[in-house]
């Protein structure tokens, strides 16, 4: 987060507010607040135009999701 800190246009938390809004309201569904509490940090770094952190996430997803199946 500090690597994109100083990217993130103003305004630029609105999709990962979301995000965290759609999780919160997911917390008795395993499954769907998983895919919603990565869809925070994709939120992030796509609106910071982070590559190697979309990248990253994009490694991650699948393992990421799967360990809560």
């Amino acid at each position: 987060m500090r690597l994109i800190g100083d990217r993130l246009p103003r305004g630029g938390t609105a999709p990962a507010r979301s995000a965290l809004e759609r999780a919160c309201a997911a917390d008795a569904d395993p499954e769907r607040f998983t895919r919603e509490d990565l869809g925070i940090l994709r939120a992030l770094v796509e609106t910071a135009a982070f590559l190697p952190g979309v990248w990253l996430l994009n490694r991650l997803a699948t393992v990421y999701l799967d360990l809560t199946r």
